[in-house]
Formats: structure tokens, sequence, C-alpha cells
């Protein structure tokens, strides 16, 4: 039996939208649509939660994929949040959610993180690690033999951005501020038993990957694209000095997100760092795509970590 799915999935930065079918069972699933928008919720904290000018995006934004998802002919529409959901009030958008109908859950890291890591594994086989850089949290997820391990920290380019950047261009203080927070966080974790091949998932890495390559922003266009320590360096490089109006007309990056690109750069490339890795492919999936595939097939997680496939 097919079955049509659409996962909505609130970022703090974006809000993305994924319908897909399949038969019910497997993991054999056909996209029908995928969209992605800047809602820049983590950008519109202040002292009195999330300002009303960004509710009032969020929740158009969320109405206007459930009416698309409804067009499709959606047996099921899943709303899932993540950091923004965990760290500020978004209330106000379940309600709404929930009046059309639809389900809304907040994810827990863990969950997220099997998510992704699920989404990426489809693709790349099961022996990976898998480095999800959002707007509002990091998560690094790899399998061991007793489970997945997720490790989250609550940094990602919206929150980094908001919290560090204050001047336009970026000073070198603010910039080695930013630094600094990464690798603060990362500290002593150990990552010893990864795997040496990684993933990333994202929309930094996503427009970090079209800027490398030189190609007009198109998710499908990258996915599965190799992207290099030294030429990740070589972005920031180029983006720290330049303002951002001038980071709006680069190749390769999506509108609203020249604000934030830079210090999602620095966590793709801090990470990368740490792990001593310098190549790793790109995965234009994510949250969303782990979602519709436990729907249509059941968890099937603990199946699809024992796939191997060459890197």
């Amino acid at each position: 039996m097919d079955k049509t799915v659409a996962v909505i999935d609130v970022g703090t930065n974006s809000f993305l939208l994924t319908i897909a079918k399949g038969k019910v069972g497997g993991f054999d699933v056909r996209t029908l649509h995928e969209e992605a928008r800047i809602v820049g919720l983590g950008m519109g904290i202040g002292d009195g939660g999330i300002a009303p000018p960004f509710k009032e995006k969020a929740t158009s934004v969320l109405l206007d994929y459930i009416g698309i998802s409804r067009s499709y002919g959606a047996d099921e529409i899943h709303v899932v949040a993540t950091e923004v959901g965990r760290r500020w009030d978004i209330g106000w958008l379940e309600e709404r959610a929930r009046e059309e109908g639809v389900t809304f859950r907040i994810l827990s890291p863990e969950e997220e993180g099997r998510f992704s890591y699920l989404s990426a594994a489809i693709d790349f086989g099961g022996d990976i690690t898998v480095l999800d850089a959002g707007g509002g949290s990091t998560e690094v997820i790899y399998p061991l033999q007793s489970g997945l391990r997720v490790v989250s920290l609550p940094i990602g380019a919206g929150v980094l951005t908001r919290q560090y950047i204050h001047t336009d261009p970026i000073t070198d203080d603010e910039y080695r501020s930013i630094v600094s927070c990464v690798r603060g966080h990362l500290g002593n974790l150990l990552f010893d038993r990864a795997p040496r091949r990684l993933v990333l998932i994202g929309g930094s890495a996503v427009n970090i990957a079209t800027m490398i390559k030189g190609i007009p922003y198109n998710r499908e266009a990258i996915c599965g694209l190799v992207v290099r320590y030294v030429e990740m360096q070589g972005v920031i490089d180029k983006i720290r000095s330049m303002s951002v109006a001038e980071r709006r007309g680069l190749v390769g990056i999506e509108k609203g997100r020249e604000e934030t690109i830079l210090a999602g750069a620095v966590i793709l490339l801090e990470v990368m760092r740490y792990l001593s890795l310098d190549v790793a492919k790109v995965s234009v999936k994510g949250v969303r795509w782990g979602v519709v595939y436990s729907i249509l097939s059941g968890d099937g997680l603990e199946e699809v970590t024992k796939v191997r496939a060459p890197f």
C-alpha cells in the first residue's frame, strides 16, 4: 500500500518541507515536493521571547506548507521542531498546527540525531559519522555496537550569529569569539570510535558546498558532493571581510542565509578539525527525511546501522 507523507521541519533558522510517497514497509520513497524558507526565529529572540513579526512569518509559512501538503493529497502531515522548540516557547505555533489537524512534536536531541542519521545512512551506508549543523544546535551522530551515539551541542549558525556578530562586516574579535565558543563546547569530547567517513547535513553545509563548487544554490545538484577542509577554510577567508550585502551577491548562497553563513561555516570547519578529518560528503536530507523513512518503514534504525557502503 502506498502512502503520501508530509513532514515540516521547524528549525531555528529555516522551515523545511518534504512531501514523499512510498510503499509502507520499505525505504523505496519518491520525492513529490521539497521546499525551504528562511524564517529566522533564532534572530528574533528578545527579552519577551520570539518577537511578533517573526511569529507572524513562522505562522504564515507553516500554514502555506500545510496547504501545499494537502494539495499533494498527503495522508499524514507531521510537524517536528528541533532546538528552537527545546530552548524557547513555541506553544503558539503548536496550537496553530493542531487547529489545522496536524501532529506537532518537539524532538529531543537524541530523536533529532537518530532521524538525521537515518536520512544519511539510507544514501551513504551505516558506517558513517553525521555532522548536522543547524540554526540552533549541532549534532554529531555515529553508530556503536550498543547503538547510536548522539552528541548534541547548543551551538548553531543562528544562535552564534545573534550572540557574537554585532557589526557589519564582522570584526576580528567577533570572529575569534565564535571560534572560541565552538572550540569550548567541543572541549575534551572523545570521538575516537567514530567512523572516518563524514557526512554533513544542514543549510550551512549545502550553501558552503554550492559556494565551493561555484554553482547557483540548488539542493539536489550538490547531494553527495565531496567538500574538503581547505576548501571550506577558503570560503571562510573569502566571506569574513564581506558585508552581508556583499555576501548576498555570491554565487551559491541561498537568499536569507547571508547573515548566518559565516557562523555555520565555522561550526563545520571546527568540528572537522576536531575530528581530524579533511574530507566530507554533503547530504541534502536531514531530520524531516528520517521522519519520512520512519513513518513509511517503521523505525528501521537498527537495520540501517548495519549497512556498509564504499565512500
